[in-house]
């Protein structure tokens, strides 16, 4: 049996927008805007918040 984690599937598992944004921005050279960046660093700032003990 595996042990680990499990409550980090959830934290990680909200961040799923935050790849699609960075993909429309690299491979579809869609414009990103201040918004959508600022959602961008507040996803990762809040998983790190919650991921520290």
């Amino acid at each position: 049996m595996r042990g680990g984690l499990l409550s980090l599937t959830p934290v990680l598992a909200s961040l799923y927008p935050v790849p699609t944004v960075l993909l429309a921005g690299s491979l579809l050279r869609e414009r990103l805007d201040r918004r959508r960046w600022l959602g961008v660093a507040h996803a990762v700032l809040a998983v790190a918040l919650i991921a520290t003990p």
